[in-house]
This record gives structure tokens, C-alpha cells and sequence, in this order.
């Protein structure tokens, strides 16, 4: 299946996760927060969100600073 990451076409196998998005882009959710289809997630979810074909994800990077 195809989801849309951050803009950007990503192949998934049915069935993925927010998770598995995050470890096939080698992103660390520590210093993540992301959004499916709009909806901000806590990490906690991301195990149990399914993605499904034409999801939009965006993981967005915490930064520190002022």
C-alpha cells in the first residue's frame, strides 16, 4: 500500500503501523510527535494505528531551544 509521509510517497505492507512507518524511515519517536490524517497521536498509539492506503502522515522533529 502506498501512504503519503511528510509530502512523500512510502510503499508499506497492509497491515502497517505508525510505528513501522517511523522504523522503515529510521526516525526515533523520542523526539517525534506525529499526525495521521490530521489527528495528532500520542507514541503510545502509534503500535495500534493501522495505516491505510492514501493515510497522510506527517512526523514532525521536537527540537529544543528558544
Amino acid at each position: 500500500m502506498i501512504i503519503i509521509t511528510n509530502g512523500t510517497p512510502l510503499e508499506l505492507p497492509e497491515g502497517a503501523t505508525m510505528g513501522d512507518a517511523a522504523r522503515r524511515l529510521s526516525l526515533d519517536p523520542r523526539a517525534l510527535i506525529a499526525e495521521l490524517n490530521e489527528e495528532a497521536l500520542t507514541r503510545d498509539e502509534w503500535p495500534h494505528k493501522v495505516l491505510r492506503e492514501n493515510d497522510r502522515v506527517e512526523f514532525l522533529r521536537i527540537a529544543a531551544g528558544g
